[in-house]
């Protein structure tokens, strides 16, 4: 997932919270997106091995990516992208 921070002149805090799917306890990660720039989250090293949901809640106004790329039998090569904009 890529976070944006829009903003020229402010950091933005920014938690991360993954709900396990089937329950279990939250597990929430902060991280500063510097201004007018983006952070890289690798979600998969969050919670390896497991399907999830996931809460975001920023201190600034953000947009919110996630790009997936796949590549089938070494042939077939794709991707999607889901943005989302927190006001």
């Amino acid at each position: 997932m890529t976070l944006e921070n829009p903003d020229a002149s402010q950091a933005a805090s920014v938690i991360l919270r993954y709900l396990p799917e089937g329950g279990g306890s939250p597990v929430s990660r902060v991280v500063v997106v510097a201004p007018h720039s983006r952070a890289t989250v690798l979600a998969n090293q969050d919670m390896p091995g497991q399907s999830f949901s996931l809460v975001v809640v920023a201190s600034l106004p953000i947009v919110a990516e996630r790009p997936m790329y796949f590549a089938y039998n070494g042939t077939q090569t794709g991707g999607s992208d889901v943005i989302g904009y927190q006001p």
